[in-house]
């Protein structure tokens, strides 16, 4: 469905019963908000790139205001006019994770949720591993204990118990001299 975005019209859309459902804007090529079962607001651009389609995810709604996402939706649309494809280099970003950005993970989607020590956890890293924070994960040779970090996990608890694993093993051959 096409409608002009305003903020009452986004507010006033129903939540699908369950999944997903788009709603396209008129004054915005691929600009789209998608809302979940939950009630979720969330704007994407939804464009065929060099034949596949590709849906990149600029931000929740009402953090990322209409006329931001429309600046968002141009510059992508921007990039794929010159033959980028914007979702290839979301993805090559991830990959490159850093271990600051690594840690910052954990901390984010386990130690603060599960341990009560996570801001030794953190002290601990800034003390003794700082130093690798702007390193890419990939390309160190400690590297090999995060291989499975949390996105390759099937369930919740597997992905804690992943990074915590991943976490004390890094930290341990650092204490014995192993990495870096």
């Amino acid at each position: 469905m096409k409608l002009n975005f305003t903020k009452a019209a986004i507010e006033s859309l129903p939540p699908p019963a369950k999944g997903w459902a788009y709603h396209y804007d008129t004054k915005t090529r691929g600009l789209a908000i998608g809302i979940s079962h939950t009630g979720a607001r969330s704007f994407v651009v939804y464009r065929k790139v060099l034949g596949k389609p590709e849906r990149i995810t600029l931000g929740r709604y009402p953090d990322l205001t209409i006329e931001q996402a429309r600046g968002k939706a141009a510059s992508i649309n921007s990039a794929i006019a010159h033959g980028e494809n914007p979702a290839d280099k979301r993805r090559q970003d991830r990959k490159e994770m850093t271990f600051g950005q690594l840690f910052a993970e954990y901390l984010q989607r386990h130690a603060k949720r599960n341990k009560r020590t996570w801001d030794e956890d953190e002290a601990i890293f800034n003390r003794h591993l700082g130093k690798l924070a702007s390193q890419v994960v990939r390309d160190h040779p400690g590297a090999s204990c995060l291989g499975a970090f949390p996105y390759r996990r099937r369930t919740p608890e597997d992905r804690q118990q992943g990074a915590s694993a991943g976490f004390q093993h890094l930290w341990q051959s650092r204490r014995v001299g192993t990495v870096g």
